[in-house]
């Protein structure tokens, strides 16, 4: 599952306001496996967009459960109850949002 079909890009402009668009970035994520049961990975479309970023892992009644070191994309997660997720990666000024299913 990847950014580009089921999550969206949040954008802080200079100005420091936020805006929430449509995913229209050429660069997507995708999370594999997914669903995924001990651990998931995080890959961007462009090889050159794997730099530094953050992954926060979020419950849907939003509270945070995991969080990535900042540059890892591999993130444990079999400590974490069945259901389903939202998983964000935050790279500069964008925000990446995508669902995870844990089975």
């Amino acid at each position: 599952m990847g950014c580009g079909k089921n999550g969206y890009v949040v954008r802080k402009g200079n100005s420091g306001a936020l805006s929430v668009n449509d995913v229209i970035s050429p660069v997507n994520i995708t999370l594999f496996p997914n669903p995924a049961s001990d651990f998931f990975t995080v890959q961007f479309s462009e090889p050159s967009e794997n730099g530094a970023f953050n992954i926060e892992v979020y419950s849907m009644d939003g509270r945070l459960v995991k969080m990535a070191e900042r540059g890892i994309r591999t993130i444990q997660i079999s400590d974490l109850n069945s259901g389903i997720y939202m998983v964000k990666v935050i790279k500069d000024s964008m925000v990446f949002s995508t669902k995870l299913l844990k089975p």
